[in-house]
């Protein structure tokens, strides 16, 4: 799970402040630009192996 979370954060916060644009993206924030996606399971509780599957 850690480096989920590692990853997750690679590609949002992270990557925002190497673009500096941290105050814009990266994270869900009031006033901030945001996409996002609604998965049907919680990546967090499933095996690696199962992410790719998520609908």
């Amino acid at each position: 799970m850690y480096l989920l979370k590692e990853a997750g954060k690679a590609y949002t916060i992270n990557d925002a402040y190497v673009m500096r644009q941290e105050n814009e993206v990266g994270s869900i924030e009031v006033g901030k630009k945001a996409d996002f996606i609604i998965l049907d399971q919680n990546i967090f509780l499933v095996t690696p192996a199962q992410i790719h599957k998520q609908k």
